[in-house]
C-alpha cells in the first residue's frame, strides 16, 4: 500500500516499457455476447465529439492520465499518481464522444477524461500550469476551443493529410487509435422479489447483467503517427497559454487600478 493508502501494483518480474509509436497493436473487438470484462483494440475509428467541459481534478502527476476522474456525476478525491513536481495544470477535459469503426461499429462513451488526449489539442501539447476550470467559463473561450477541437478530429478522421506527410509512413492509416476495456453492466432484476431491507449494509439487490455494454477508454492517437503529421497539427491547436497570458493581463490591471501594483 502507498503512503496515502493507494494500492499499488506488484510486478514479480520485470517491466519492459513499450513505445507505441513504434509498436502497433493488432485490432481486437468487443465481445458483444460476453459478461467478462475484457480488452479491446481498434485502428482507423472516426471520433465525433459530442461534448466538452472542463473540469479541475485532483491528479498531482501523469502516471494514471486522469482517467476515471469523474464517473457517475462524482469527482474522484484522489488518484493513483506520485510526482515530486507539477508539470502540468489540475485540469482535464470531460469528453462525450461517439467513436465510429470501419465496420460501421458505433461506441458511445460518456464522461471520459484524459489529460493526455486533453493535451493533443493544446499548443505544444501542454495544459499550462496556472490554469483551472474557471479559465475556461467563458463562452467565446469554450466556442473557440470547440471549433479547434472539431477541426482536428475532421482533419484526422478524414485521411486528407495522406498526401501531404513523408512519404515513407512510418504508420498509414486515417482516423484514430482506440484502445480500452469494456465490460457488461449489471441492472436490479425487476423479475425478481428484492429483500426486505434491499440496499442497507446486510442486504443486497439481486442483480441482472445490463443490455447495454460499458466501454472504457485508455487511449485515444492517430492512426498516422508520421512525424510530418506534427506540424500540420500544431497549428491547429488551441494556444492554452495565450489565455493564461490575458488572465495574467486582466489581474496586473487590477493590482494596478487598486495603486499597490505601481509606483
Amino acid at each position: 500500500m502507498g503512503d496515502d493508502h493507494l494500492p499499488l501494483l506488484t510486478i514479480p518480474g520485470t517491466i519492459v516499457p513499450v513505445n507505441l509509436d513504434n509498436v502497433r497493436l493488432h485490432n481486437k473487438c468487443v465481445v458483444e455476447t460476453s459478461n467478462l470484462q475484457h480488452a479491446f483494440s481498434f485502428d482507423n475509428m472516426n471520433i465525433d465529439l459530442g461534448g466538452i467541459h472542463i473540469l479541475d481534478i485532483q491528479c498531482c502527476g501523469t502516471l494514471c492520465d486522469a482517467i476515471g476522474m469523474y464517473t457517475n456525476g462524482k469527482l474522484a478525491t484522489k488518484c493513483s499518481c506520485y510526482a515530486l513536481s507539477k508539470r502540468d495544470a489540475d485540469i482535464t477535459g470531460v469528453f462525450d464522444l461517439r467513436l465510429t469503426a470501419s465496420d460501421g461499429k458505433v461506441m458511445i462513451v460518456r464522461n471520459h477524461t484524459s489529460k493526455k488526449f486533453t493535451r493533443f489539442f493544446m499548443k505544444n501539447q501542454k495544459l499550462v500550469i496556472g490554469l483551472n476550470a474557471a479559465s475556461f467559463y467563458d463562452r467565446r473561450v469554450m466556442n473557440e476551443l470547440w471549433q479547434k477541437m472539431e477541426a482536428m478530429l475532421t482533419f484526422i478522421n478524414s485521411g486528407d493529410f495522406a498526401d501531404i506527410v513523408t512519404p515513407q509512413m512510418r504508420m498509414k492509416g486515417k482516423g484514430f487509435s482506440v484502445q480500452g476495456w469494456v465490460r457488461r453492466g449489471t441492472i436490479i432484476d425487476q423479475a425478481a422479489d428484492q429483500p426486505v431491507g434491499a440496499g442497507q449494509k446486510n442486504e443486497s439487490r439481486r442483480m441482472v447483467p445490463s443490455s447495454d455494454l460499458s466501454y472504457h477508454i485508455t487511449s485515444i492517437v492517430p492512426t498516422c503517427r508520421d512525424p510530418g503529421l506534427l506540424p500540420l497539427l500544431d497549428g491547429m491547436r488551441y494556444n492554452a497559454g495565450a489565455l493564461l497570458d490575458v488572465i495574467n493581463e486582466h489581474e496586473n490591471n487590477d493590482v494596478a487600478d487598486d495603486g499597490t501594483g505601481s509606483e
